[in-house]
């Protein structure tokens, strides 16, 4: 790649997942499998979705990530209602009319 160029780098746990983005991917960026210690080097911008959350110590895996210009983390969200209860199906007995996950 020139100089020029975005270059894009991606790091999953799963080896699905790699050859997926490989498969989609693999002209444009690099991909490995590996987890939250693996990552190294300076990146301009890190994402990462529905992850974090399960680390037992997810403050330190986000310290690890925070070496570049920007961390974006997305974490599940739960919603509250009114009552202050959740919004979800299971939580409103959902569940037990056969409409739960």
């Amino acid at each position: 790649m020139s100089s020029g160029l975005t270059r894009l780098a991606g790091m999953d746990i799963a080896e699905t997942a790699i050859a997926r983005c490989r498969a989609r991917l693999g002209r444009i960026a690099t991909s490995s499998v590996g987890s939250v210690g693996d990552v190294q080097g300076h990146h301009d911008v890190m994402y990462t979705s529905g992850v974090l959350e399960h680390f037992r110590g997810c403050r330190e895996a986000a310290r690890r990530l925070a070496k570049c210009d920007r961390l974006c983390v997305m974490v599940p969200l739960e919603q509250l209602g009114e009552d202050r209860r959740p919004l979800s199906p299971v939580a409103h007995g959902a569940a037990e009319a056969g409409e739960g996950h």
